[in-house]
């Protein structure tokens, strides 16, 4: 039900509309009652209208809301479609934001201890929203006990966050039960549908642990009762606890019981008039105990008739009149016991329907002290008739009772298949039930409500009606009798012609497959079958004609059968090649020359796709870091591997020639043996790396022709980028003189007395192919590695010997070394700097075998003169070498 529209201290009046006053019938008899009331008055308002019904203006309120918003009444000065569409805005929208609180509802705490509440909020809305969530201000205990009794969230559309408020419950508060509001309020962005409340309890047991002194009080309940184990207390009893009180201190005390937590109607405390042995003649406002004696109060609890079943736990104070600090408390935990009854009653309100619908009202009474929850489920008595009506529900088919609640629900009844709605007499009686299922298993009454629906027969224009529908149907069987018996056979008509696939594939080599479909086939003579391509004459199909002079020829049986048509499926053709083919379909007929045709739409079949080379590259590479020979690294993909017959590869120079032979690669069983390692064969061919030797160097350029299965011509080449081949750069490993690693420059001095002078010249070259090797200015070729002995001239002057590499590509390196002699003249002594060093003393090494292309050698070998080139003369700079 909605909140009022208007509050009640206002001036508001309310009339009844008079175009509703037709639907009364719906309404319970007290609604009913309101109404025709309201009709008699020109407005009345809502104070009036409780004081005629009798009720409180909260009850009142809540009736004429549901009357206005079920368009019966009007509020004066709101007009009737704001009213309605305020009412349905408030009833019918969805909360954007979904709340879980945790603990759900009642929670206990011992005094002393912490509490956490958990606010869990999701933003089910579209758009982002600040949210505040805080405990309401009336309950200012708990406030005070909370660390922050007020938070604040920010939550986008679809996200969610949690909140927890602590609660610090001092150890000092005495056992009671709190009630507070939890409130969740979002003003700037969800207005119509905050502030959310929730009511909450928490209750304050006696603190845990508490030091009792010897000289104390103490008291017991008897019987004792536990959480698990509750005193059962039936509705309208009576428990009766008895407390014993020992007065253990050297002083008289006089003892009172207190019970907050209880309703002052709900119990009575009986104090003894006198107690036998050591006690003392007392009062009945109190007990009094000598010292070190015992005494008992009766507590007597009735909880109200109507109190809803279930556990309380209230706590009680035993008070000291010495020591009113002391906390004497306990719990007393038992249990009403629950009242399952439940009063169910269907009136019926329409009972008698033609096209509309009956009306009924089922009216729920809970007796019981328990919440129901009950499921009302209308099925017809009659087994035949479980289809024939449908039932619904005015709002819901599952009610929510409180103890002691009733609730009115509608029930439409409207019967289906108007075929079965009687012709004559007093119409169709059929009975149904409301059978009450309860979620809980709870007992029900016995039997299901029974209730009657009459479906009136049809009007006498209705049964003229079906008797010249009847009269008709009985000539349209006289015509289609005459049609099918007497009516001559029409000629034959090809209804369907077409092919079984709209597109083939020839890779595949299935036939092109016909259908086609001819009416009154009894009158065919032959059929005749022709391809043509698209668009001209030619015949790419040769015709095949089939007998039905005696029914379906027999290469026809497995693909036709003939009743009131000649159906033909997947008849197979002799096209196979690929082309774009029109079939057309020849019936001739019996006993004449006539026929008809038909042709089908162009058919097409596809023709094998090629392989093609998507890529193909080549790169000079070494195959083996030690290796000093480069490689060709070779890489291609290539895709309709199926279709791949042979793959042939060839290297060629820019002119033409051949630099790299011609390889065939078949692969008609498969990915061939010598590219099995570089290969992998899917839908497309895939190799890498594969290496090939260099034969010759230069310029090179390789060629890829990939041949299709079953051809001989190539379907596509392609060629990689030219190639740049060069042969490894010459290398000079040794050049040394007289064994030693050969300088720029030396100066050898001569002395026209002594005899001829030599030096051994030694170098050895890094092998490779093509290589050549030169010593100038003589010998010229010389091997790649070997030695030869110079003579030293015994005339002054300059000598250069040049060592020079030359590799086949015609790169070249090249070392050279200068020897300068000199005359040292003792007439002149004036010599450079540079000449100053001496001459090498005189060798007994055993001269050097002569090299290929031998000089003719000294007698004697002299030793190598190093020259100082740190200090040289400036005509005597040595030459640069890189």
């Amino acid at each position: 039900m909605t909140s009022h529209l208007v509050p009640s201290n206002t001036l508001q009046t309310y009339r009844a509309i008079a175009d509703q006053t037709a639907a009364l019938y719906l309404l319970p008899d007290s609604q009913q009652l309101l109404l025709a009331w309201l009709n008699q008055q020109e407005s009345a308002s809502l104070e009036e209208i409780a004081a005629h019904l009798g009720q409180s203006e909260e009850i009142t309120g809540t009736i004429v809301d549901r009357l206005i918003e079920q368009g019966f009444i009007e509020a004066i000065g709101i007009s009737p479609f704001e009213s309605r569409n305020r009412i349905e805005t408030q009833g019918s929208a969805i909360s954007p934001l979904s709340i879980i609180v945790s603990p759900s509802s009642h929670y206990a705490i011992a005094a002393g201890s912490t509490f956490d509440l958990s606010v869990t909020v999701f933003n089910r809305g579209n758009e982002n929203a600040i949210v505040d969530v805080f405990i309401d201000e009336t309950a200012q205990a708990l406030r005070q006990w909370c660390v922050s009794p007020s938070e604040r969230l920010a939550l986008g559309a679809g996200e969610s966050n949690e909140v927890i408020f602590t609660f610090h419950i001092p150890i000092q508060i005495l056992p009671a039960t709190y009630s507070y509001q939890l409130v969740i309020d979002a003003p700037q962005h969800y207005p119509e549908d905050t502030p959310i409340q929730f009511t909450k309890t928490l209750q304050i047991l006696p603190p845990t642990g508490t030091i009792t002194q010897a000289n104390d009080p103490t008291f017991a309940l008897k019987p004792a009762t536990t959480s698990s184990k509750p005193a059962i207390v039936q509705p309208g009893g009576t428990l009766d606890i008895r407390i014993e009180v020992f007065n253990r201190s050297d002083r008289v005390d006089q003892f009172y019981l207190s019970c907050s937590d209880l309703q002052k109607d709900w119990y009575a405390i009986h104090y003894p008039e006198n107690l036998e042995g050591f006690g003392l003649i007392t009062s009945n406002h109190g007990l009094r105990l000598n010292p070190n004696t015992k005494g008992e109060i009766l507590l007597s609890i009735t909880p109200a008739i109507d109190t809803p079943a279930g556990r309380y736990s209230p706590t009680i104070e035993l008070i000291s009149t010495n020591n009113s600090a002391l906390n004497l408390l306990d719990v007393i935990h038992f249990e009403i016991a629950p009242i399952h009854l439940l009063n169910a009653e269907l009136h019926t309100l329409v009972g008698k329907v033609r096209n509309l619908s009956g009306v009924y009202q089922v009216k729920l009474l809970n007796s019981g002290n328990t919440a129901r929850k009950i499921a009302l489920n209308a099925r017809s008595l009659d087994e035949d008739e479980a289809e024939l009506y449908h039932y619904r529900w005015d709002d819901t088919s599952v009610i929510e009772l409180s103890p002691k609640q009733t609730q009115t629900i509608g029930l439409q009844v409207k019967p289906q298949k108007w075929w079965k709605r009687p012709l004559i007499g007093s119409g169709r009686t059929s009975n149904f039930a409301i059978v009450l299922e309860d979620a809980r298993q709870l007992p029900l009454p016995p039997d299901p409500l029974q209730g009657t629906i009459v479906w009136k027969a049809r009007p006498f224009w209705q049964l003229l009606l079906l008797l010249l529908t009847a009269g008709g149907a009985i000539a349209a069987l006289i015509f289609a009798i005459w049609f099918v018996f007497f009516k001559p056979n029409a000629a034959p008509k090809i209804t369907l012609f077409t092919a079984s696939e709209l597109s083939y594939s020839e890779a595949k080599g299935n036939p092109i497959r016909l259908n086609w479909q001819i009416s009154n086939p009894q009158r065919i003579e032959r059929l005749q079958l022709l391809g043509r391509a698209q668009g001209n004459l030619i015949v790419l199909s040769e015709p095949v004609t089939y007998d039905f002079s005696r029914g379906i020829p027999k290469q026809l049986e497995p693909y036709c059968t003939i009743a009131e048509t000649l159906t033909c499926r997947n008849v197979p053709t002799d096209a196979r090649r690929a082309g774009d083919y029109v079939f057309e379909l020849q019936a001739t007929l019996k006993n004449q020359q006539s026929f008809v045709s038909k042709s089908t739409d162009t058919i097409q079949i596809q023709p094998i796709v090629p392989p093609k080379i998507q890529e193909f590259s080549a790169v000079v590479a070494r195959s083996n870091a030690d290796e000093k020979q480069p490689v060709i690294l070779q890489r291609w993909k290539i895709n309709q591997a199926d279709q791949l017959g042979e793959l042939r590869l060839i290297g060629r120079a820019p002119d033409g020639s051949v630099t790299s032979p011609l390889m065939q690669f078949n692969f008609a069983q498969g990915i061939p043996r010598s590219l099995q390692p570089f290969c992998t064969l899917t839908q497309e061919l895939v190799c890498q790396n594969l290496a090939l030797p260099i034969s010759k160097f230069g310029n090179q350029v390789f060629e890829l022709t990939v041949i299709p299965k079953n051809g001989t011509e190539p379907s596509d080449s392609k060629k990689t980028d030219t190639l740049s081949i060069e042969p490894a750069p010459p290398k000079i490993l040794s050049f040394q003189i007289n064994g030693q690693d050969a300088r720029p420059k030396y100066l050898l001095p001569i002395d026209p007395d002594q005899p001829l002078r030599e030096i051994t010249l030694a170098w050895e070259i890094e092998p490779a192919e093509g290589i050549k090797v030169e010593l100038l200015p003589t010998p010229g070729t010389v091997p790649l590695k070997g030695s030869l002995r110079y003579p030293i001239s015994p005339t002054t002057g300059k000598t250069t010997l040049t060592l020079q590499v030359t590799n086949a590509s015609g790169k070249t390196i090249t070392r050279s070394i200068e020897l300068e002699f000199f005359n040292p003249d003792p007439n002149n002594p004036t010599v450079p700097p540079t000449v100053l060093i001496p001459p090498p003393a005189p060798t007994n090494t055993p001269p050097i075998a002569p090299p290929a292309i031998p000089l003719t050698p000294p007698a004697a070998r002299s030793p190598q003169l190093p020259i100082d080139s740190s200090n040289p003369a400036p005509s005597n700079v040595p030459p640069r070498f890189n």
